[in-house]
């Protein structure tokens, strides 16, 4: 009975580092497309300031 109880906390255990690893990965993922998003409102940003520079010249 003791292996049986002690096999599946082990178990669980085993589960819950799978999960958060998981975790970890999706988070990096999120983290890379942030960065990548706030990259591209960058660019836009810039490249619409520079069509205004060109509309005023």
């Amino acid at each position: 009975v003791m292996l049986e109880a002690e096999a599946r906390l082990f178990g669980r255990n085993d589960r819950v580092k799978f999960v958060e690893g998981e975790l970890e990965k999706k988070e990096e993922e999120l983290v890379e497309k942030t960065k990548g998003l706030k990259q591209e409102e960058l660019i836009s940003a810039q490249l619409k300031h520079e069509l205004r520079d060109e509309k005023v010249m």
